[in-house]
């Protein structure tokens, strides 16, 4: 998919919904620091049609029997009834690697007071050497070197307790690092070593392991101690090596080739699921190109619909979650620019929400159409010129069924404000009289949305968009 689509669609829903974090541009959604074309989520120009990979692919199309297909001539489709957008989470199969390994889903860790504590002067004065003193021990998991962190902190000089710096002000934003990287004071990326989820510990720094003989501010002059308090919220595990892919799978080839490493017992990815994988790509010499291990940041999307090169579209769709697969995928549907190989592994699985199983075939509409999906609350507030809207959002594109954006996927809604020129043309109208609950489906013709011309790198202009919109509350 071309970028500008989406960076003249999310600027307008951007101007209604007032910063929303789910207005991001999704292409770009894995290590914006990585090349585009080393991406997987990053599609080509084009969408090659290839016959290859139908193994995997066809399996999991003849067993989709939990899925009803849409189609577009249906004038009353027969959809399940959905309560306050969660997903539909009927499949009775595990949905996380967790849950196959028969590890908690999630341990309740209990953090410190939610409060900006006071340095007592029982730990001022003069520093000589590095003390680490627990105020509370934490019971989660320990920070050790390479691992991310989150802190809350409050710092004072070690001379009189003079405040010179907190993360409680003045908008409580933790603050978040590498431990022993070298981005904070060697004072910190000793004294947090070992440090445990939930804890709270006072770090008396000596100068040399501070600012030594620089001086910060006006507050922090040279030579000065420091006392910080830190609370430990959060702890990340240091990236793990990507994991290898056999010679035996680097060559040329003109098909996808699926391989299953390790078959997986938990759920079976869908198209319109939302799943979350590790991974890492090499070219046909082996040089890796890319890798969520190495980052240590999972990646997720929307098995089939998501702005993935096409052999990610085709490749992901038949896993199992703990499965591990290989995708040997021909230049022509990654970037054009030589053959790739991936080595996945399927972490976790959101079974799709409504507005991500429907599919479109035919040409599109050439004119507005508005459909109602599900119902919403007949005697509740409904959308009306000037309501502020929160809800959740999918935007597709008719003729290629890809998803653009997903509130769902992203994990926050979308708020919309129903003013003239805030929304793409169309819009706004197709908006007006939704209720809470309700899900509406909007089809926009290019034409539609840009009246004055369509963008010359942007939408196709015999294409549409599709906007499937839940409100969950609404300010008139």
């Amino acid at each position: 998919m071309k970028k500008l689509i989406l960076v003249v669609l999310f600027a307008l829903l951007a101007a209604a919904c007032g910063g929303s974090d789910s207005t991001t541009d999704t292409a770009d959604s894995s290590d914006p620091t990585s090349a585009e074309e080393s991406n997987p989520s990053t599609e080509t120009d084009s969408e090659p049609e290839s016959d290859a990979g139908s193994g995997a692919g066809d399996e999991a199309a003849a067993d989709d029997s939990t899925r009803e297909n849409v189609e577009v001539e249906a004038e009353e489709p027969d959809l399940p009834d959905r309560v306050n957008s969660v997903p539909i989470q009927a499949r009775d199969c595990a949905h996380s690697s967790g849950e196959l390994s028969g590890g908690d889903d999630a341990v309740e860790i209990e953090l410190p007071p939610d409060v900006k504590p006071e340095v007592d002067a029982e730990f001022l004065g003069e520093i000589d050497e590095l003390i680490v003193t627990d105020l509370i021990e934490g019971t989660g998991d320990a920070a050790v070197s390479g691992s991310s962190v989150e802190m809350q902190y409050v710092g004072v000089l070690g001379a009189d307790g003079t405040e010179f710096d907190s993360s409680w002000d003045p908008q409580d934003q933790p603050f978040g690092f590498v431990l022993d990287s070298g981005q904070v004071i060697a004072g910190w990326d000793e004294g947090i070593q070992g440090m445990k989820v939930g804890g709270r510990r006072v770090l008396q720094i000596p100068s040399d392991q501070a600012y030594g003989d620089q001086a910060r501010s006006e507050i922090i002059v040279a030579d000065s101690d420091l006392v910080f308090i830190v609370d430990l919220l959060a702890v990340s595990p240091p990236p793990e090596p990507s994991p290898p892919i056999d010679d035996s799978y680097l060559a040329s080839f003109d098909t996808l080739e699926i391989t299953d490493l390790v078959e997986g017992d938990g759920c079976e990815a869908l198209s319109g699921d939302i799943v979350v994988v590790n991974y890492v790509g090499v070219d046909t010499d082996g040089m890796e190109f890319d890798s969520s291990w190495t980052r240590n940041a999972l990646f997720q999307l929307t098995v089939g619909k998501g702005q993935v090169i096409e052999g990610w579209r085709e490749g992901i769709e038949g896993m199992k979650v703990g499965g591990e697969r290989i995708l040997q995928i021909p230049s022509g549907l990654a970037y054009d620019d030589g053959d790739l190989v991936f080595r996945v592994h399927l972490e976790e699985l959101i079974e799709a929400p409504l507005a991500h199983t429907i599919d479109f075939e035919g040409s599109p509409p050439n004119e507005l159409e508005v459909t109602t999906l599900v119902e919403g609350d007949a005697e509740g507030e409904e959308v009306a010129p000037g309501s502020i809207v929160d809800a959740h959002i999918v935007v597709a594109l008719y003729k290629s069924n890809t998803i653009a954006q997903s509130s769902y996927q992203d994990g926050s809604t979308v708020q919309l404000a129903i003013q003239e020129g805030s929304l793409l043309p169309g819009l706004e109208e197709g908006l007006i009289g939704a209720q809470v609950g309700e899900i509406r489906q909007i089809v926009l013709p290019a034409d539609v949305a840009y009246p004055d011309g369509i963008p010359e790198d942007g939408i196709d202009d015999d294409d549409a968009f599709v906007f499937f919109v839940e409100p969950l509350r609404i300010l008139n």
